[in-house]
């Protein structure tokens, strides 16, 4: 202010210059995350991981073996996160994959789950170490370990409908589904859990060699040509388990009751299979100059009777256990045909199982039997029961049929 000529003051006007308003960048709301199951299938050659969304769509990845009469707990369970981790990341295409999508559920599957401790110590281990911890190390929500047969059975049959699944892998498991969902198991010795899988048909087979080895010769000439049959299991038991001579292989008796063995066993068993199904030849298709070679054939598979005695005999067991399970467990409502899902490598071998099989399950009580086999490899079974877990049902492939059997 500046006086004027009679000493009053002059106001003098102060402009205040506003910034621009400054207008706030929009920030979008985060964009929820992605859900996703997963199924893990594990085994000793490889383990199967497949994530699935909400649309069904399925990402896979196959990582090493996680069968835990191999591998610590431990070590499975980094195996099975390091796999899923892959998954995801191939699913979301971000290496840092916890920014599009969330795993609510692990699902593994072991087609058998009687490992003492090393089941629940696994499940400890990757509960601590990926499900109890902080978000941007979590790899899933939720996370369980079941036998294979328990998560493929119910998949396969739909509510009302009654029926038998019968796993044979490495070991044998069967299964009754209920029409109101249940499932029951057969009650046998527990000495003779797992007989009619390749383990059994492998031990089987190695201690009729030496069974004849030690009674002499006379046995092993009543089942056919010695050189074509006998020294066929032990040429074949020798190059899987490379040993060098016979001595090492009779001394090797002790590994037939090993189940650190099992999987080499049940090589032995696969091998045995390609060497009877040499003869098994479909006839109806036989060509013009043919005739010849499949005479040969049919001569090599008629020279192998012990390997044919193996697998019938494994296919009665196998039957046997569906028998079993349903005299213990009666259908309240008698229907006319009985539905079969096989599933397991043991039924690559269907043919060489199939007399003592049907043979067994004539017993059923049933007119006629439909056989099958599932289409979806049992690591999508167990990603869509986890999803099956939240109410979420997500559609998989029916099972495949394969053969109506009608018994007099």
């Amino acid at each position: 202010m500046t006086k004027n000529g009679k000493g009053n003051r002059k106001s003098t006007t102060i402009h205040v210059i506003k910034p621009p308003m400054q207008i706030p960048a929009r920030v979008d709301p985060p964009k929820p995350l992605k859900d996703f199951y997963c199924g893990v299938e594990g085994n000793l050659a490889c383990t199967r991981i497949v994530v699935i969304d909400s649309a069904n769509t399925r990402y896979w990845r196959t990582v090493v073996g996680t069968d835990l009469h191999y591998f610590k707990p431990r070590v499975a369970s980094e195996t099975i996160a390091s796999g899923v981790e892959a998954a995801m990341r191939k699913a979301t295409g971000k290496d840092n994959w916890r920014e599009k999508g969330v795993i609510r559920r692990v699902v593994v599957l072991f087609a058998q789950t009687d490992r003492g401790d090393k089941v629940d110590d696994l499940v400890t281990f990757f509960r601590n170490k990926y499900v109890s911890v902080a978000p941007e190390k979590r790899i899933c929500e939720d996370f369980h370990v079941m036998s294979e047969i328990d998560a493929v059975a119910p998949a396969h049959f739909q509510k009302g409908e009654e029926g038998i699944a019968l796993q044979a892998g490495v070991d044998a498991f069967c299964r009754l589904v209920l029409k109101d969902g249940t499932m029951k198991k057969p009650d046998i010795t527990p000495g003779m859990i797992g007989h009619g899988g390749a383990y059994w048909c492998g031990r089987t087979s190695f201690q009729m060699f030496v069974n004849d080895v030690e009674r002499g010769t006379e046995n092993m000439m009543s089942r056919g040509n010695k050189s074509s049959v006998t020294d066929k299991i032990k040429d074949v038991f020798k190059t899987v388990f490379s040993m060098k001579n016979d001595r090492d292989l009779l001394q090797m008796n002790e590994i037939c009751f090993s189940n650190y063995y099992k999987h080499r066993l049940a090589l032995f068993t696969e091998k045995l299979a390609r060497h009877n199904m040499i003869g098994d030849v479909d006839t109806t298709k036989q060509e013009e100059g043919e005739e010849e070679e499949q005479n040969e054939q049919v001569e090599e598979y008629e020279q192998l009777p012990v390997i044919a005695e193996v697998f019938h005999n494994a296919g009665i067991t196998l039957g046997n256990l569906v028998v079993n399970v349903l005299r213990q467990y009666p259908p309240t409502e008698k229907e006319k045909t009985l539905k079969i899902l096989l599933f397991g490598r043991m039924f690559d071998s269907y043919k060489n199982l199939m007399s003592g099989f049907l043979d067994s399950i004539s017993d059923t009580g049933f007119e006629r039997v439909e056989l099958y086999r599932k289409k979806e490899v049992s690591a999508v079974t167990a990603a869509i029961h986890a999803a099956s877990l939240d109410n979420i049902e997500l559609g998989m492939n029916e099972m495949e049929f394969i053969d109506r059997v009608a018994f007099c």
